[in-house]
């Protein structure tokens, strides 16, 4: 069985996930918070939040700050970013087969041509009970595309925030 996507910890969800090889791919919590904050000024996000953020023109520094330390917005409460961090991500670190910090992936992703990417990528494999394959770099390579995402550069969101770090968008899986 192959699973692939964001997955927030709900323990009704564990019956789903036994037995699986777990990847699980966790970022710096405030590269976290940056991506969420990223996210609700996409036109693609159409959730009542991320629309009210766009249709107040909530600035980008206010609404990083809410994402952290938590608050209203409209009639939604958004709970502090650690609380979210704690409850969502922590719980799958136990159980993983494999955790892979985003940023470190990020950095072996843009060296692909070098052994330590080879052996850090054998690895990530090996840990799911996989041997490298021999095209494993283009493999990688089109799976850190952000078109894989639907973030085609000149899209609003790439231009509307352009403090914001822009970063590759990578594909993870459970196995």
């Amino acid at each position: 069985r192959f699973f692939v996507g964001h997955l927030a910890f709900l323990p009704e969800l564990l019956p789903a996930v036994r037995g699986l090889r777990q990847l699980v791919l966790v970022r710096d919590p405030a590269t976290w918070v940056l991506a969420m904050a990223r996210e609700a000024y996409q036109a693609d996000q159409q959730t009542p939040l991320a629309a009210w953020v766009r249709e107040h023109r909530l600035p980008i520094q206010d609404w990083v700050e809410l994402l952290i330390v938590g608050g209203s917005v409209g009639a939604q409460r958004i709970a502090p970013a650690g609380q979210v961090y704690l409850q969502r991500v922590l719980p799958w670190l136990s159980r993983a087969k494999c955790v892979v910090r985003y940023e470190e992936l990020l950095v072996r992703v843009g060296e692909l041509s070098t052994p330590r990417a080879e052996e850090y990528f054998a690895r990530l494999w090996e840990s799911l009970g996989l041997r490298l394959p021999g095209d494993w770099r283009e493999r990688v390579s089109a799976g850190a595309r952000r078109e894989q995402r639907g973030a085609e550069p000149g899209q609003k969101h790439d231009t509307v925030h352009d403090d914001l770090p822009g970063t590759p968008y990578i594909n993870y899986f459970i196995m």
